[in-house]
């Protein structure tokens, strides 16, 4: 297993960990299975994005660079077409949905970005 993929693990297991505390606290409002499906959703998101990764940058550099930048415009648009879709079909619970969505966005950016950064630094 590759050291993103062991690192990675750890940094799925440490937010389920939060996320458990976090349901058995006065917080419980926030943590509903959209939450956790946001979870899942990003955990195969990020897997996937960073398996392709690896496989273009076995080749020309170049290559690397339009798979990145592709993959993460690609990202951000199906990130939004989810937020819309789910905000027009639940519209009580859109507020809390975006603030989680975002906040597991920023995570999971910081995560990738130095993820690869340290990957691709040797």
């Amino acid at each position: 297993m590759s050291s993103f993929f062991k690192s990675f693990f750890i940094f799925i297991a440490s937010i389920a960990l939060v996320m458990v505390v976090l349901s058995k606290t006065a917080a419980s409002f926030y943590i509903d299975s959209a939450t956790w499906g946001i979870l899942g959703y990003f955990t195969l998101l990020t897997a996937a994005f960073h398996y392709g990764l690896m496989k273009s940058s076995k080749g020309n550099p170049q290559q690397f660079v339009r798979y990145y930048m592709g993959a993460k415009s690609f990202k951000l648009l199906f990130h939004l077409v989810i937020i819309i879709i789910f905000c027009l079909f639940h519209r009580s619970e859109a507020v809390r949905f975006i603030i989680s969505f975002a906040i597991f966005y920023f995570v999971f950016t910081v995560f990738e970005f130095t993820a690869v950064k340290r990957s691709f630094k040797k």
